[in-house]
């Protein structure tokens, strides 16, 4: 350092031996000076004055496992510091450092709370998309190591991302909820164990809150809800209880699209079918409708065929929509059942019309 002719220089000195990703293999385990080094007011001065934000956070994510406690203000810090066109890239070199930091045959154990605090620093992303593919499996690879995050930290990290996206403009605009890293796909599954767990109840209440957004939190919402709990060990039951406060049809429906998350006829969905198609009876039939629609598959679906013959997805439709109808037990889900095999009849005979046009008759 000493004897380099400019900062320029030193930056880049330091740079090449520490910001590699991963750690140089002739650098080897850094010595006691070097962390003190590169956690000084010089190194980050360094750095930050030749604009190199996005090297000095590759150095110090790396050294993770020593003295956690002082190093993640500081990474903290630098983080709010990288300019917005550097954000995605900086956010992806922490979470690429801290992914060989923590690898399986590291020395050291994990710091703990490092998920929370990792995915926290991940809110400041417009879009977490932006992570990509590679910087999605990284975070994958790190929660696999160090666990994946509580539930209690969800429903502040949603109100934050909600506030971002309300008050985002149309050059900044903020997604909530981003379709590949979403943030419940990273939060620890609802088990048996948690269901006599108050803060868990209360975690979840919060998130249930989230209902009525008229943003992507809200949109989500329902897959957000059976990534913390698959297997509707308590979602179902909240949702019911929800039903019975649900003081318009609107409030109804919101609560009937969770259910359409769960695999339509299982346990979960039939006990959030059953809540919300009784508590949308009083508010006529349209508000039934509404919920029954509600209630069904959401996404694209797809399907092939030989040209000029249906396509057996449309047939096998029709079958399962019958042979539902005819073994349903709840007279309140029997309607569901009668619209499904209509729906399912029609698209039916659309597909019939078309195979035979298809073979000229």
């Amino acid at each position: 350092m000493a004897q380099c002719g400019s900062d320029e220089q030193r930056a880049n000195l330091l740079e090449q031996i520490y910001s590699r990703v991963p750690k140089l293999s002739s650098v080897g385990e850094f010595t006691t000076d070097e962390h003190a080094l590169l956690r000084s007011s010089r190194a980050r001065a360094l750095f930050a004055n030749a604009g190199r934000e996005v090297p000095y956070i590759a150095a110090l994510a790396q050294t993770a496992e020593h003295e956690w406690s002082a190093l993640h203000p500081l990474l903290e810090d630098v983080l709010r510091t990288v300019p917005s066109e550097r954000l995605s890239q900086a956010m992806y070199t922490l979470v690429d450092a801290i992914s060989w930091a923590v690898r399986e045959e590291s020395a050291s154990p994990p710091p703990n709370g490092l998920a929370e605090w990792l995915m926290t620093q991940l809110l400041a992303l417009p879009d977490l998309d932006d992570l990509g593919g590679n910087g999605e499996w990284n975070l994958t690879e790190i929660l696999k190591r160090v666990g994946a995050v509580n539930i209690l930290w969800l429903p502040e990290a949603l109100s934050r991302r909600q506030q971002q996206e309300a008050t985002s403009g149309d050059s900044d605009k903020v997604r909530a909820i981003s379709y590949q890293v979403r943030l419940s796909k990273y939060v620890r599954k609802i088990a048996a164990a948690d269901l006599a767990d108050d803060r868990v109840r209360v975690a979840l209440d919060k998130v249930l809150d989230f209902v009525n957004d008229n943003g992507t939190v809200g949109y989500y919402l329902p897959k957000v809800l059976r990534d913390v709990d698959p297997e509707g060990l308590a979602v179902p039951d909240a949702v019911a209880a929800r039903t019975a406060t649900a003081t318009n049809a609107d409030d109804v429906r919101r609560l009937a699209r969770i259910g359409g998350a769960y695999a339509v006829n299982s346990s979960p969905w039939r006990t959030i079918a059953l809540a919300t198609v009784r508590a949308a009876a009083s508010h006529g039939q349209e508000a039934l409708r509404s919920v029954h629609g509600a209630l069904g598959e959401r996404g694209i679906r797809s399907w092939s065929g030989a040209v000029g013959e249906v396509p057996p997805i449309f047939i096998a439709a029709v079958s399962e929509a019958r042979a539902a109808l005819d073994g349903e037990v709840e007279v309140s889900l029997r309607p569901f059942w009668q619209q499904r095999l209509a729906i399912a009849e029609a698209e039916l005979r659309e597909q019939e019309e078309r195979a035979k046009e298809d073979r000229g008759e």
